[in-house]
């Protein structure tokens, strides 16, 4: 169980949990193929004239591909469209040679990707209600969707049904932490918008003093001494001099105040930029397992992007690996006012009113993958009748890089029509790993591109690479699981396997409950051991797996109120009741398990979410001591105990924590990242400016182990490198 392992969960709160996935054979008619016996490149490109009509007349030669600046040969091109309608009795039609392969688009993938860190309470429900618009009026029947709300993926999978979908986006809330952020930016020294703050750190002297201004002017007894006791017996021109110095420190001290504030400011922008792209980085990862085109729609009120440049590279390099193109919407709208970010209003420092450094990362996102970005436009659902418009009919083109060597660096892809009067979108790159670069899923020989199906034996999944981001939010779907057993949504029982409308990109709750339920025995009931509980129970699970919430906890709980109810129905209730903001009741139900199997390990770490959300903070890290005392070598319990204790500002005793973790298993690398951060955070908090030195002085000590501790990880390797080597070479800077 890993759900609160990284200390990044302590800035972002997002939770992913290991992922899996599996699709059925199916025996659909045969579809064009890509064959891969050496590595292949597939790059969705969408052609339209002026008018914005897509351009369906293209043959192969009309293209032209450059890798990295060299042309490569393109070997195939695949014209994938929305279904044409026919008229009743029109005769079959006449097959004739075309400009390409022709495959009908019986299936999108839609993703709503609610970007919590970055979206205010007003932006978050006007998105909220077009994206209820949009899978009411848009989604066709052979399409899926899935919401990621907080980190975590809704029921955890993508679903065709309507109804479940609508409920997952309807109960979705945004982060009710974020308004701290303009109230901080509100308090002494206020910053009128957050660009105040950039421009600060970035040594704007003019924007300094305006802020100093503001900040005498809000309390002029930070900037100017109290009359001196005693002056009478001094002489009045030393009295004023000695006012005047005492006066000049102050005010330097305040700029002081000013510049740690906007440093501040701007490390909290970079955190939560950073936790966006690796949640999207690790989305797109898991998305690739599916075929064709897959659209994530990114909706957000724009992030800060110029320190996280290596993150957002990433990120673009796993969506173009992945055939992921990325929608941003800009909730924000026309109307900037009473934002996060506030950046785009005329400021009194006099900061140009167009000035927006929050739309070039969701901009680079989207154009770098061949979407668009939505900005200035208030009809969000008009917004998102064109994305439908954009996933429906496309071309595929595929070669073969004349580069093998897959090393995992970035490849530049420019994708280029030998005709006038039109213009093209297309991915812009993509990262070269050893994975094949083929987009299609299953066995490389007998792939389809395009249907959603897949030959040969269902995928096995592997472990997120972001999953380490927790504890999970109030605002999740579904609890998350380590395991790594491949699922598809489930209408029968715990432990019994049958296909459903759904794509399940991670097992959740299934594979946990289904463990529960296969391990009960007569001595780990609750109760006596009459089974008059269980069709409540199945029924209950059932609508659970199907998104069914509300009607889950109802089920589970009638189940829950026999004396003989398994373990497994107290541990789905919770789940249940976890999902709709319950989260005492979800507490309650999960110790009714404690006592039952003291000794199922995950159980201890979805009490500490619990408690996290219920601020009992205590409760939390008392939970995850017993955990600890029970399995006393198990490293993801001290760093789980690290995390939490971080979030609660005791940054010694995390590093504490985190020591043991890394003492327990010395090659867990996510312990030495985590150790790494929490002495890089107590160094930066230790800084204080020294007037007589003129420069600043913090712990030594702190930075050196922070250093030794990120090179580490660094040496064992892990998702967060490109993080860990940022902080060293800030941290080497100084």
């Amino acid at each position: 169980m890993v759900r609160l392992r990284s200390i990044v969960a302590v800035l972002a709160t997002a939770p992913w949990a290991a992922a899996a996935l599996s699709h059925a054979a199916s025996d659909a008619p045969q579809q064009p193929v890509f064959r891969s016996q050496t590595i292949t490149v597939q790059i969705d490109a969408i052609v339209q004239d002026r008018d914005g009509t897509f351009v369906g007349d293209l043959r192969l030669e009309d293209f032209e591909l450059l890798e990295d600046g060299k042309p490569q040969r393109l070997e195939t091109l695949l014209l994938v469209r929305a279904p044409q309608p026919q008229p009743v009795e029109a005769p079959p039609p006449v097959v004739l040679p075309g400009p390409a392969s022709v495959l009908t688009n019986d299936r999108r993938i839609f993703v709503f990707f609610f970007d919590s860190e970055h979206l205010s309470a007003g932006g978050f429900k006007r998105l909220q209600a077009a994206a209820l618009d949009f899978v009411s009026k848009e989604l066709g029947d052979g399409d899926v969707a899935g919401v990621v709300i907080g980190g975590a993926l809704a029921n955890g999978r993508l679903t065709s049904n309507r109804e479940e979908l609508r409920a997952a986006i309807a109960r979705s809330m945004p982060r009710p932490d974020l308004a701290s952020r303009a109230a901080d930016r509100r308090d002494w020294p206020r910053f009128s918008s957050d660009v105040e703050a950039i421009q600060v750190l970035a040594k704007d002297q003019a924007t300094l003093e305006h802020v100093l201004t503001r900040a005498c002017q809000d309390a002029p007894e930070m900037c100017a001494p109290l009359a001196l006791a005693g002056s009478a017996a001094t002489g009045a021109g030393e009295g004023r001099q000695i006012r005047g110095e005492i006066a000049g420190e102050m005010v330097e001290n305040v700029r002081n105040e000013i510049r740690q504030k906007a440093q501040r400011i701007v490390l909290e922008f970079r955190t939560s930029a950073a936790s966006t792209l690796q949640l999207l980085a690790a989305l797109t990862r898991e998305l690739a397992r599916l075929d064709g085109r897959k659209s994530v729609i990114f909706l957000t009120e724009g992030f800060f992007a110029d320190q996280i440049i290596a993150e957002l590279r990433n990120t673009v390099g796993a969506a173009g690996r992945a055939g992921v193109a990325i929608y941003a919407i800009d909730a924000r709208g026309l109307n900037r006012s009473g934002d996060l970010t506030a950046d785009a209003q005329q400021s009194d420092s006099g900061l140009n009113a167009t000035m927006d450094l929050f739309s070039d990362g969701p901009n680079s996102l989207a154009v770098e993958t061949g979407g668009y970005f939505v900005r200035n436009e208030n009809n969000f659902a008009r917004a998102l009748s064109g994305i439908a418009r954009d996933a429906s009919t496309y071309y595929v083109l595929a070669y073969s890089p004349l580069n093998q060597s897959f090393d995992g660096r970035y490849r530049r892809v420019d994708v280029r029509v030998r005709r006038d009067g039109v213009k093209i979108r297309a991915r812009r790159g993509y990262v070269a790993t050893q994975q094949r670069a083929a987009l299609a899923v299953g066995r490389a020989e007998t792939a389809v591109v395009g249907t959603g199906r897949q030959a040969g034996p269902p995928l096995q999944s592997t472990p997120l690479d972001a999953a380490m981001l927790a504890p999970a939010p109030a605002y999740s779907g579904a609890a998350s699981s380590a395991s790594a057993t491949t699922t598809v949504g489930s209408t029968a029982g715990p432990g019994e396997a049958s296909e459903a409308e759904g794509i399940r990109l991670r097992p959740g709750s299934h594979d946990r409950i289904a463990e529960l339920a296969s391990a009960a025995s007569a001595t780990s009931r609750v109760g006596s051991k009459t089974q008059s509980w269980e069709a409540h129970a199945r029924t209950g699970w059932e609508l659970y797996e199907r998104g069914d919430v509300a009607g889950a906890e109802q089920a589970l709980g009638a189940a829950a109120e026999s004396q003989s109810a398994a373990p497994w129905v107290h541990y789905a209730l919770g789940q249940a009741e976890f999902a709709l903001w319950r989260f005492r009741k979800a507490v309650e139900a999960w110790e009714r398990v404690r006592a039952a199997v003291p000794e199922y390990k995950p159980l201890y770490f979805d009490l500490a979410d619990g408690y996290l959300q219920l601020n009992d903070t205590d409760r939390a890290l008392e939970t995850l001591r017993q955990a600890e005392s029970r399995w006393p070598d198990d490293p993801e319990v001290p760093n789980a105990l690290g995390v939490i204790q971080t979030r609660r500002g005791a940054l010694g005793d995390a590093i504490e924590s985190f020591g043991r973790a890394t003492t327990i298993a010395s090659t867990d690398a996510l312990a030495y990242f985590n150790l790494g951060k929490a002495f890089e955070l107590r160094y930066y908090r230790s800084r204080r400016w020294s007037n007589n030195a003129r420069s600043w002085m913090a712990d030594e000590q702190d930075r050196l182990a922070a250093l030794e501790n990120y090179q580490r990880y660094v040496q064992l390797g892990g998702p967060f490198e490109d993080s860990a080597r940022r902080s060293i070479q800030a941290l080497t800077r100084r």
